[in-house]
Formats: C-alpha cells, sequence, structure tokens
C-alpha cells in the first residue's frame, strides 16, 4: 500500500526510510556525545583527585614548615582551579 505525495512525488515507505536514516544518525550522534560526556566526566574524577593529592602534599609541607606559596599565589591558584574547574563543568 503505497501512497503518494502529491507535492512531493516521495511515496510513504521513502519518507520513512530517509526519516529512519536520519534517526539513526541522531542517535549515533547522540552516542558519540554519551561516550565523549563519560570521558568527560572521567577525566574531572581525575584531576579532581589529582588536586586533593596536592592538597594533601601542601597540609603535608605545612606541617613540616615548608611554605610553597603566598598568601597571594595561593589565592591566585584557587581561582584558576576554580576556572578551570567551571569550564570542565560546563562540558558535562
Amino acid at each position: 500500500m503505497e501512497m503518494k505525495n502529491k507535492n512531493s512525488g516521495l511515496s510513504f515507505v521513502d519518507i520513512v526510510e530517509e526519516l529512519q536514516g536520519k534517526f539513526d544518525k541522531v542517535f549515533e550522534y547522540v552516542q558519540s556525545l554519551k561516550s565523549e560526556n563519560e570521558n568527560l566526566k572521567q577525566r574531572v574524577r581525575a584531576l579532581e583527585s589529582e588536586i586533593e593529592k596536592l592538597r594533601q602534599e601542601n597540609d603535608n609541607l605545612k606541617r613540616n614548615g615548608v611554605v610553597l606559596f603566598s598568601a597571594e599565589e595561593r589565592e591566585e591558584l584557587k581561582k584558576k582551579i576554580a576556572f578551570l574547574l567551571q569550564r570542565l563543568n560546563q562540558y558535562l
């Protein structure tokens, strides 16, 4: 039962096949985005883990009397880290 659209000359089957092809492309794109999103989440977790290790190392150095950053440098570093985390979170 093939119905033709008077305006376009495409049959119902042709339209369904075209829509199926578009759906498949959208589905593949969504899958790609999900995969990229998961990779970015893993990267954020790795970076957060690294930040925590660095904080612990810095705390240990402070307890031992070693100061690596001045108060101003520490604030600047905090701002940079917050900015980087904010940019990463925009992609999630």
